[in-house]
């Protein structure tokens, strides 16, 4: 992969956003209205929607890759997932971020995803040269409920302020989150269950129970290089959104369900404002409405960034859900004109770094445990040595 970073005469490339539909089988709940589907398959990229009542023109849509509800977990992985870790293990940013309408699928998809991102982001680790590379992994996971960032590591840790750098407006730090260290690849799957049974829930029309806010697991993967002195640090985005659905289809007696909805909603429409105002970006003059939410606010970096960004949209191909499909699709269609700037994050002199610090001087303390550990060794083996031939001399005589 080529690093831009030391290359100033060399124009960033822009990236296309990788699109990609996820099917689900038909609910309990679609099936008692209709069996018919409104989405036709024309090839392993382009499908077509048909006509409704409100809208009489058929439409097609061409994304990165669509998958069948009995497609492998292991191709969605590869085609959706692995780049991006790859890239963040080389020191880019990058996000997966799923997006539909309630009960289509977006945390199913995403559970199965994540272990599979940990289990390569560990192997990746594994195959690095020891001697010569050190490294740290960090998570956070924070929850955007009711409009707030909540650090789901710390529940007492709620309403987190996000903190702006002036000089480069995407560059955003959420205050006095918790950020945990990790050794192993089961340590790191342990926290991240934890952590994801903690979100918001509540019993709606589509299922038993749905997450009412969006869900985004933050792992930091920091790479230092001993012999050239330089770190590398990539941060991955697991993000779990919570779904859009219509009042209209609410059942009335949810109450403060109905109330989440409404925000949830709100928080979608600021996000689908960003996608629009960006996939209509020109050179000219434009705004794009990223401080309309927090979300918007956190995903700017991955939406018009310098960051590699997969979307993968979970949708139904029943006819009950016809116009929410419609949007969903959408909305992916836009995203897919969105363009990104991938920058490696690189720092110089490294050691300087308090982190790299740490690292340093806990790759000696070890080296020193394991020198301790082979004399000690070397002492038993010696001694198991001489009761041998003691033993032996015994024996003989």
């Amino acid at each position: 992969m080529l690093n831009y970073y030391n290359r100033p005469n060399k124009r960033i490339p822009l990236i296309y956003i990788n699109v990609f539909c996820r099917f689900r089988p038909p609910s309990e709940l679609e099936l008692e209205h209709t069996s018919n589907n409104c989405i036709t398959i024309l090839s392993p990229k382009q499908l077509l929607v048909r006509k409704d009542n409100n809208l009489d023109i058929q439409q097609d849509y061409t994304f990165d890759g669509l998958f069948l509800p009995r497609t492998p977990l292991d191709q969605i992985y590869t085609r959706t997932t692995k780049q991006i870790v790859e890239n963040v293990l080389m020191g880019y940013n990058g996000a997966v971020i799923c997006y539909g309408q309630t009960g289509t699928g977006k945390t199913y998809t995403m559970n199965e995803i994540t272990p599979l991102a940990v289990n390569q982001i560990f192997n990746g680790i594994g195959i690095g040269d020891r001697d010569n590379e050190i490294f740290k992994i960090e998570v956070s996971i924070i929850e955007i409920y009711k409009e707030q960032v909540n650090d789901v590591l710390d529940p007492k840790n709620t309403n987190l302020n996000l903190i702006e750098n002036k000089l480069k407006r995407k560059n955003l730090t959420i205050e006095n989150l918790t950020s945990m260290s990790v050794t192993s690849e089961n340590e790191l799957n342990d926290i991240i269950y934890k952590g994801t049974i903690k979100r918001n829930t509540n019993s709606t029309t589509m299922r038993e129970y749905t997450a009412k806010s969006h869900n985004i697991i933050i792992i930091t993967i920091y790479r230092y290089y001993k012999d050239k002195n330089i770190l590398r640090t990539g941060t991955l985005y697991l993000c779990d959104l919570e779904g859009s659905e219509k009042i209209t289809k609410m059942n009335p007696d949810e109450g403060e369900s109905i109330e989440e909805q409404k925000l949830v909603n709100k928080s979608l429409s600021a996000l689908a404002s960003v996608v629009q105002s960006l996939s209509v970006k020109n050179d000219t003059t434009f705004h794009v409405p990223y401080r309309d939410s927090k979300l918007t606010r956190i995903l700017a970096e991955y939406l018009g960034g310098s960051a590699y960004t997969t979307l993968i949209l979970t949708c139904t191909q029943n006819e009950y859900n016809l116009s929410e499909t419609r949007n969903t699709l959408l909305f992916g269609e836009r995203a897919k004109k969105i363009r990104n700037k991938p920058v490696i994050n690189i720092e110089q002199n490294a050691d300087k770094n308090p982190i790299i610090k740490e690292l340093l001087n806990k790759r000696i303390e070890e080296e020193n445990n394991m020198d301790e550990k082979d004399k000690i060794k070397q002492k038993f083996e010696n001694f198991s040595i001489i009761i041998l031939v003691t033993c032996n001399d015994i024996i003989f005589k």
